[in-house]
């Protein structure tokens, strides 16, 4: 009986302190998410409507012994709140600075430890964040100036009538973010015959042009009857559509559409890529 009674006892102990671990950690978790969301630490308002919405706690009040549902409250100026966990026979104390204050109206001793080590651990995160932004932005404002750059230069040679834009000529229009040349080339194209809601697809082979990396592709179609120009990637209503896209598997620019409307639609494509 001795040995059966000691058995009880370390069983309802750890049974104890698992159920300690899970309300801190729930206390914890809302710590973190409060931070996350607004950079400050929860009041004990925001910590009961975590709670009320935890599917693992039985009840959340204001006073002890109470067993209610989870129906939210309103904290006010209330010194504390009174929760349990559907699992575990404990109730649960929890003071105005988020500590544990009592188990089943037994005072608990009071341990900073946790909430300096949370602090320490919120200042990290904080850090890091702070570091990653700058770094961001500074990789931002890096490629904007390198795209700026680009442009420049772009329009100081077209100023100085250096770029032939002529069909099917090749040109080096400047170098691409990560320090590789960039070059452009223009093509005629004309839009594959089909009827409404059957994809054809047409093919202009750029293999003797050796791109490696497509960076950008567009261009328009010149719709005759009405003297508009149309981009080559839109959508009209009932799902029809026209696309262009540059494959690397086979070095072909593939202009694709199931809309008779496009049928044998002629244009022009502009594809800047990296060999």
């Amino acid at each position: 009986m001795v040995f059966f009674g000691k058995a009880q006892t370390a069983k309802e102990e750890n049974n104890k302190q698992t159920a300690t671990e899970i309300i801190n950690l729930k206390i914890t978790n809302a710590q973190i998410k409060s931070y996350a969301e607004t950079q400050e630490m929860p009041s004990l308002q925001y910590l009961a409507d975590q709670l009320c919405e935890d599917n693992e706690m039985q009840y959340v009040e204001l006073e002890s012994k109470k067993i209610a549902s989870l129906q939210k409250i309103y904290v006010k100026e209330a010194k504390s709140i009174f929760t349990k966990l559907k699992e575990y026979p404990y109730e649960f104390e929890i003071d105005g600075h988020l500590k544990l204050a009592s188990i089943n109206g037994v005072k608990v001793a009071d341990n900073s430890s946790n909430m300096q080590e949370l602090e320490k651990r919120i200042q990290e995160l904080e850090t890091s964040f702070q570091t990653a932004k700058t770094s961001y932005e500074a990789n931002i404002a890096s490629q904007q100036a390198i795209i700026d750059t680009l442009n420049s230069k772009v329009q100081k040679l077209e100023q100085d009538g250096k770029i032939d834009y002529s069909i099917n000529n090749e040109r080096l229009v400047g170098k691409w973010y990560d320090g590789s040349d960039m070059y452009e080339l223009s093509v005629e194209i004309v839009a594959p015959t089909t009827t409404d809601g059957v994809m054809v697809e047409n093919k202009v082979d750029l293999s003797k042009y050796n791109i490696k990396e497509c960076i950008i592709v567009g261009g328009y179609y010149k719709k005759t009857d009405s003297n508009n120009n149309l981009p080559i990637n839109w959508t009209t209503t009932g799902d029809r559509l026209m696309r262009i896209y540059y494959s690397c598997q086979d070095k072909t620019l593939r202009i694709s559409t199931n809309n008779a409307g496009a049928s044998g639609l002629q244009g022009y494509v502009t594809i800047r890529y990296k060999k």
